[in-house]
C-alpha cells in the first residue's frame, strides 16, 4: 500500500490525528492534498499554471504568491511619507478564502482543489460540499454552527493565528469585499465540491459589451425578457443560487442602465413583479446580433 493510500485509509477510518500531522507536517509531496493552480484567459485557454502537493501551511503562501503574482497592484499617493498599495482584491480576505478551502476540503476524495484567475475574477474550488443542516443561505447570514470537516486541521491553523475563531470567515469576507467596493463573492456547491468566486469590479452593461461572461449574461437576459419574467425565472436562467449576487451584478445593473424595467414600478415587491425588456435593450439586442 503507498504513502497516499496508508493516509487515505486513516483519514476514512476517523484516525484525525494521523492525517492532520502528515498533511500538515509532511515532507516532500503527496497527492491527496493537490492543487491545481491557473491563471486563464479564457476558460480553455491557459497562460500559466502549476501543481502544488506540500504542506498545507506551505500551500496556502503559494497559492497567495501565484495569485498576486497574476493580479494587479496599483499605488496611491495618499500625502503620507509611504505610499499605499491596493490590489484588485483584498488580499486578507482571499487568503480566508483560501485557508477556509485547504481546513474544509474532503481529503478522501479523488477530485483536486484548483484555483484559477481569470481577468476579471477567481474561482477557488475545493472538494466536499457544505455539511449536513447548513446551506448556502444560512452561511451567509450566519445562521449556522461551524463545523470544520477537518477538526485537527482546523485546531492548528487556529493555534497559529492563521484563524481567529471558527464560523466568522464568512462575515469577514463579506464584509471585506463591501469595504473594498466589489461585489459579493458567490457561493456554490457544484461537482461535489464547494466554489468561491470573486469579481474585481461589478459587472457593467452599458451600450457596449464589457466582457465575454458578462456581456453573454446581459443578452441574455435581454432576449428572455422579449416576454415579461419573473426575477426567480431569470435567476433559474443563468443557474446562480446567491440571490443577492444575481440582483447585485446581474439584475441590478440592467435595470439602472434602462435596459430592463419593472411591470409593476409602483409596486417593486409585489409577487406579481415581472421585468421586460426597454426598446434601449432591444436596440443593444439587434447591435450585438449584427
Amino acid at each position: 500500500m503507498t504513502k497516499d493510500a496508508k493516509i487515505r485509509k486513516a483519514i476514512a477510518s476517523g484516525e484525525s490525528d494521523i492525517y492532520a500531522c502528515f498533511l500538515l507536517f509532511m515532507a516532500g509531496e503527496s497527492g491527496i492534498s493537490t492543487i491545481e493552480i491557473g491563471r486563464f484567459q479564457t476558460p480553455i485557454i491557459i497562460k500559466d499554471g502549476g501543481t502544488l502537493k506540500s504542506d498545507l501551511f506551505s500551500e496556502v503562501d503559494s497559492v497567495m504568491d501565484f495569485i498576486k503574482k497574476h493580479i494587479n497592484k496599483a499605488y496611491i499617493i495618499t500625502g503620507r511619507p509611504q505610499r499605499e498599495e491596493r490590489w484588485d482584491y483584498p488580499l486578507d480576505a482571499i487568503r480566508e478564502i483560501v485557508i477556509n478551502a485547504i481546513i474544509h476540503r474532503d481529503y478522501t476524495s479523488a477530485q483536486d482543489s484548483v484555483v484559477k484567475v481569470f481577468d476579471d475574477r477567481i474561482e477557488i474550488f475545493n472538494p466536499g460540499g457544505l455539511p449536513e443542516g447548513i446551506t448556502i443561505e444560512k452561511l451567509l447570514k450566519g445562521e449556522y454552527i461551524s463545523n470544520a470537516r477537518n477538526k485537527k486541521v482546523a485546531e492548528v491553523f487556529k493555534a497559529a493565528g492563521m484563524i481567529e475563531k471558527y464560523g466568522s470567515g464568512i462575515r469577514r469576507i463579506l464584509n471585506a469585499f463591501k469595504a473594498y467596493g466589489l461585489p459579493a463573492p458567490e457561493f456554490r456547491e457544484m461537482s461535489g465540491g464547494f466554489m468561491v468566486t470573486v469579481f474585481k469590479k461589478t459587472p457593467e452593461v452599458t451600450g457596449q459589451v464589457t466582457g465575454q461572461v458578462t456581456g453573454e449574461a446581459a443578452m441574455k437576459i435581454l432576449n428572455f425578457c422579449l416576454q415579461p419574467q419573473k426575477a426567480s425565472a431569470i435567476q433559474e436562467l443563468l443557474k446562480l443560487r446567491h440571490r443577492e449576487t444575481f440582483y447585485n451584478n446581474y439584475l441590478n445593473p440592467l435595470l439602472k442602465e434602462g435596459l430592463l424595467v419593472l411591470t409593476i414600478p409602483e409596486k417593486p415587491k409585489s409577487r406579481l413583479q415581472r421585468y421586460r425588456i426597454t426598446d434601449k435593450g432591444k436596440r443593444l439586442l439587434e447591435k450585438v446580433k449584427k
